[in-house]
């Protein structure tokens, strides 16, 4: 394929997400831009195989009652993985070994480097796990013990591709996983507390240097507006913005912007949010954020908080937030949340919570205590774990973490003080026993 594979688009089944998480979060460590969709989306994948993607794979596997539709079939690759297979890492390698198998198919002869780099990068990706910190790095930063092994992780993985001999190779792919290291450690270093220990302003010069060589690794514009924001010090995150907009306008280039402009206008909200704090600001990226992909539950959330808290739009917050359960209802009700997406459930629960306690509605408040109760159970048979971990103690840790995240302590304090008539002023600390509301 002329001029490389910069953009890739994952079709797979939603509730398999194992495979997918592997091999999106590989080719971002290498600076490809890879987007996900699920396979049940056809009208919007109809549309975004218009030529705006290097590349359309589909993952499936044999048990999948789901080939590739017909309309879409001749502009997608389709990797058949076969039977299922237990959990392991070799799960993984065969994933990214597949793929690398079909984009060398794609690739024009004299790219051939591209692909022998990608190879060589995946056996630092592979031996290194970044398949699990990648995860963890995102989901549980807040966990010391967690975050130290990631940390770890990224170090020894950044040592190893400062040692790489670029005979050969794409160096800007190999610049990019460097600074994507970095980029890891410094995130995981602020949330901890920790000292952090690179200078980042020579690795974003860096980084605008592959972009002079490479204008389609519009990877690297989202890289640096996340390395400045990730700065300690608030004015050194301010120009996180500016590349935030860069990424936009190289996404917008064509006219056709790939979904994936959704991730960087909900960063561009973020930034507005957090470093700049003007809400009325940043829920204009945030609606944007929606507008380019329907299934953001994420950014979804944000405009309900806003409809909420400053525009004390109670209806339109609430649609917002059913709009929420409807979007992860299938994972829901499949046992098959990721952590984050568990966790916007639980968040979204306790914000409607809160909206029909203002409003008396005595019904619904039970109705919606019932719901947390039901996800908090439901969590312990999450199948997310297991599939994406295997069957280890790991696995178990996790979920645990994830399970104190979605406890029921809060709702049950709120519901709690609202049926003892105390439904203004909520005392967080009060230890509630043998008492069962809803």
């Amino acid at each position: 394929m002329k001029n490389g594979i910069r953009t890739v688009l994952i079709i797979h089944d939603e509730l398999k997400d194992r495979r997918t998480l592997c091999l999106s979060s590989f080719l971002e460590f290498c600076g490809i831009w890879t987007d996900e969709i699920s396979d049940s989306c056809g009208e919007e994948i109809v549309e975004l195989l218009d030529g705006r993607y290097d590349l359309s794979l589909y993952l499936w596997e044999t048990e999948q009652s789901m080939e590739p539709d017909p309309s879409w079939r001749e502009s997608v690759v389709a990797i058949n993985y076969g039977d299922v297979e237990q959990v392991k890492d070799g799960v993984c390698l065969k994933t990214i070994d597949k793929c690398l198998e079909m984009m060398e198919e794609c690739y024009d002869e004299k790219d051939s480097c591209d692909i022998k780099t990608l190879k060589k990068l995946s056996e630092i990706y592979l031996s290194e796990q970044l398949r699990i910190y990648d995860y963890n790095g995102k989901y549980y930063f807040y966990s010391k013990e967690s975050s130290q092994k990631a940390y770890q992780c990224y170090s020894e993985a950044y040592q190893k591709l400062d040692d790489i001999l670029l005979n050969g190779l794409n160096e800007s792919f190999v610049e990019y996983a460097k600074a994507y290291c970095i980029k890891c450690m410094h995130q995981l270093a602020l949330a901890m507390k920790w000292i952090q220990r690179y200078d980042v302003p020579r690795v974003i010069e860096t980084l605008k240097d592959i972009t002079d060589n490479d204008k389609k690794l519009i990877s690297c514009w989202y890289l640096m507006g996340q390395l400045s924001a990730g700065e300690r010090t608030t004015y050194l995150k301010f120009p996180a913005v500016n590349y935030y907009q860069k990424c936009v306008n190289e996404m917008c280039q064509t006219g056709r912007p790939i979904i994936g402009i959704e991730k960087v206008y909900y960063a561009m909200g973020g930034y507005w949010e957090k470093v700049r704090r003007k809400w009325s600001r940043a829920i204009v990226d945030y609606k944007k954020a929606y507008a380019a992909n329907r299934s953001s539950f994420r950014a979804l959330y944000k405009i309900g908080v806003y409809k909420q808290e400053t525009e004390c739009n109670y209806k339109e917050a609430l649609n917002d937030y059913r709009g929420i359960l409807e979007l992860l209802n299938r994972k829901t009700e499949a046992d098959y949340l990721q952590p984050i997406e568990a966790e916007y459930i639980f968040k979204t629960l306790i914000r409607m919570l809160d909206i029909y306690m203002e409003l008396s509605e005595d019904r619904r408040v039970q109705a919606v205590y019932q719901q947390l109760k039901d996800l908090n159970e439901r969590h312990k048979n999450n199948r997310f774990y297991p599939e994406f971990y295997g069957l280890t103690e790991e696995a178990a840790g996790f979920r645990r973490l994830t399970q104190e995240r979605i406890s029921l302590k809060k709702a049950e304090i709120k519901v709690h003080n609202y049926y003892n008539g105390n439904r203004k002023s909520l005392n967080y600390n009060y230890e509630i026993r043998g008492k069962n509301y809803g």
